[in-house]
């Protein structure tokens, strides 16, 4: 009979896992995940070839001689890793369900994690990850991690996180991918919550005809997060799209995003998009674009703006508290509906932001939001 996480797991965990969406997936694909420096491994029904183990195990076994600390510089050596996940998709395997993984902060400590995702060619995952603190009373905490990429030929790759930290927690993520000929890879994260400090500036290295996209939704009330992504178009036909979208209110947040044309017939763009709700925040967009060539088609988009007075004088006369309708509004300017992601995956993000509400809902339908 297979484990349950639920069996595992004391209730204030579970309730963590909740907030960043992992129980809508009911975790009946294989888990990973770490709660400080322990781990469990949810094994169900695995797809024929398909391996999901720990960092630990794959090294090991020697799986991660040509993959890990090859696109990223490491934290610590492999020896001194507390945790982290490898995953490997054997050539031509389409895996039917998102695979979930997770990562838990308890108590005050440097988290110490390296990942590794490799995609064969043909192949396709999905991988829905979970970041978040518990205690909220404890103070301090670093997640520092390592992810590393290798998506092959005609393979597919959806990388799609939110984050729940506590506002004294510090993240310093460092992530690369490298995208065969025709492959194909998506980054999609969400963080909403007050952070003292998160930097992440995904590197994705594109072969001829693949393709890349990120998406940042993010909502920071306190705190600093800086994120960005930076895409390097290495052969003709490949393609790159960043966009980010935030929300300030008394933090400083940073959007940035380049894409650097490496190879001639490359097409890029960026957009940064920016919300600032109170003088005491600060939001600084920079979009970046490099061309090494003449035939390329880079173009980059950035707006920082405030909210419309008469959108909000609007939505009180219809009824709603000046509160309502600027979360209503901030709501609106998040929402990823618009945006390129699988729709399961529009779904947890729509929830984690509290999107999925009836008043909401009702306002987007009539077209009012």
């Amino acid at each position: 009979m297979s484990t349950r996480l639920t069996d595992n797991l004391p209730d204030e965990v579970l309730k963590a896992i909740e907030e960043v969406g992992l129980d809508k997936y009911g975790f009946d694909s294989s888990s990973y995940y770490l709660k400080d420096e322990t781990e469990f491994q949810i094994e169900t029904a695995r797809e024929s070839g398909l391996i999901v183990t720990s960092i630990k195990e794959a090294y090991r076994k020697g799986w991660l001689d040509n993959y890990l600390y090859t696109l990223v510089k490491p934290y610590v050596p492999p020896e001194k890793l507390q945790g982290g996940f490898f995953i490997r998709v054997p050539k031509g395997l389409k895996v039917s369900q998102p695979l979930t993984t997770c990562f838990l902060l308890t108590k005050d400590m440097e988290q110490y994690v390296a990942n590794v995702i490799v995609v064969e060619e043909g192949a396709s995952l999905d991988l829905f990850v979970g970041c978040s603190r518990v205690s909220y009373n404890i103070k301090g905490g670093k997640h520092l991690a390592t992810t590393e990429v290798f998506v092959g030929k005609n393979a597919s790759f959806t990388y799609s996180m939110i984050h729940m930290w506590a506002p004294d927690t510090e993240v310093y993520p460092r992530t690369g991918a490298l995208v065969e000929e025709n492959g194909k890879i998506a980054f999609n994260y969400a963080s909403l919550r007050e952070i003292r400090n998160l930097v992440s500036n995904p590197k994705i290295k594109l072969k001829a005809n693949a393709e890349a996209t990120v998406n940042n939704l993010i909502y920071l009330p306190k705190g600093a997060i800086d994120m960005g992504g930076v895409a390097e178009l290495l052969g003709e036909g490949a393609k790159a799209k960043l966009i980010s979208r935030m929300v300030v209110k008394d933090g400083h947040g940073i959007t940035r995003g380049l894409i650097v044309a490496s190879s001639p017939k490359v097409i890029g763009h960026i957009e940064c998009d920016g919300m600032i709700l109170s003088d005491k925040g600060k939001l600084t967009t920079l979009p970046g674009l490099e061309a090494n060539y003449s035939d390329v088609q880079l173009t980059h988009e950035a707006s920082i703006g405030k909210v419309s007075d008469e959108e909000l004088e609007w939505l009180v006369a219809k009824g709603f508290t000046e509160e309502e309708a600027l979360e209503l509004i901030v709501k609106g300017f998040l929402d990823p509906a618009s945006l390129d992601m699988p729709e399961s995956i529009k779904l947890a993000f729509k929830e984690a932001l509290g999107l999925s509400d009836k008043g909401y809902e009702k306002l987007m339908r009539e077209g009012l939001l």
